[in-house]
Order: C-alpha cells, then structure tokens, then sequence
C-alpha cells in the first residue's frame, strides 16, 4: 500500500506472487483477507485484476461470509467498487459501495464510512449524478475527520475527490482552495516526487485555466483513493 502511494504503480507487481498465495491460503483467514484486498487493489491500479478472476472470487466470498470481521468485510466490498471505478464500471461501483453502507449500518465501530461515502459519489458522479455526489462528498467530510483524524494525510487524500467533483463543476476556485489546503501535509507523507502528488499538482494547475482551456483528462480523469 505503501508503494501504490508512493511510487509508480509497476513498483508493486514484484509483491503479487506473494500475495496470491497469501490470499488463497484459508489457513490463516485474516492474513488471507488482508493479502487478498491488498492484491486487488495493486492488480486494478495495475489493470490487470481482469486476469485473476480468482482475486475477485475472494473479494466476494470475504464480503459475503457473515463470520468474518465486519472492517475485512467493508474493504473487501470497497476493493471491488474501486476497481469498477477505475474500470469506469460506475453502476457496479454504486451497486458495491450501497453494500458496504448497509453493513456499516450494522458495524458501527468500523472506521470506514467517510471511505464508504466517498466511493459511492464517485459511482454516483460517473454516472452524470453530480449533485449528488457533491452532497455526499461534503457528507463524507465529517466521516473522515473522525475515521481518521484531520491532518491525517489519508483524510486529506480521500477528500481530495470532492475537489474533483467541484473541478468538473466548473468551480475550478473551490478545488483549488482544498488542493491548497492539502499539499502542505500530502508532500510529506507521500513524498514530493511521488507520482500522487505530481497528479494533485497537474489538476492543480489545469484548474487555474480558464475551463474552456482545461485539457478533457484533467476534468475527468483523477479519482484519490
């Protein structure tokens, strides 16, 4: 995780060997579920979790065995929806992100409702519902602050999308004002050179452009997980 952060992200595959029989070992089910999330969140940043069918079987299986802890549950289910964000699959990503809200119903000391509320915006969003998503977003603020704390750099990061949201909004001022915000903390956490800030710097610039100008990939490409 440290890697898909901070370095490119080819930097990771030399872990997927490893991972995979973590995750495919029943033996010890919580290094399972945890190799298995992980792994799903490198191969789809990787594009390639299309060619582990057997990664999201796991996925599905940990979200839906009623035993297993409720957090392995949310992130299991959150993977999936991240990885059908990324495949621009947005209705699948709603779909498995409305799951993972119903089981924090019912897993209320789970830090994972900020996360949970951002991911369904994002669904939302690629799907043309953007008020709504803007409202959950703003929403998911306070989950955040609380899941995490509010200089935490993973708070800052999530948060980032609701400047995304706005961007695409044509309310370039605002996003730049929540980039300004989090730079500070991000450059240190992650590392200036890192290519998650390098992204936050690139869609900094394009949304002090004039929105005629902005290029179409800096309007519709980041999303901050």
């Amino acid at each position: 995780m440290a890697l898909l952060r901070s370095g490119p992200d080819e930097s990771t595959l030399p872990l997927v060997d490893d991972l995979l029989v973590a995750g495919a070992n029943p033996s010890a089910p919580i290094l399972q579920a945890v190799s298995a999330i992980t792994v799903a969140r490198v191969l789809a940043q990787n594009g390639l979790l299309d060619k582990h069918p057997e990664v999201r079987a796991w996925l599905i299986d940990i979200a839906s065995t009623a035993s297993r802890p409720g957090t392995y549950r949310v992130q299991a289910l959150l993977t999936l929806a991240e990885a059908d964000l990324l495949a621009a699959a947005y209705g699948n990503a709603e779909r498995r992100a409305r799951e993972a809200m119903a089981l924090l119903e019912s897993s209320s000391a789970v830090p994972l409702r900020g996360r949970t509320k951002v991911t369904l915006a994002l669904g939302l969003e690629g799907q043309g519902r953007r008020e709504e998503a803007l409202t959950l977003l703003q929403a998911a603020e306070a989950d955040l602050e609380q899941d995490y704390g509010r200089d935490h750099p993973l708070r800052i990061l999530y948060g980032l999308n609701r400047a995304v949201v706005l961007a695409r909004s044509r309310r370039g001022s605002e996003a730049v004002s929540i980039v300004d915000a989090g730079l500070p903390t991000l450059r240190p956490a992650f590392g200036s050179s890192s290519p998650v800030v390098a992204r936050v710097e690139s869609a900094r610039g394009e949304w002090l452009k004039p929105v005629k100008t902005q290029s179409e990939s800096a309007r519709s490409a980041d999303m901050f997980f």
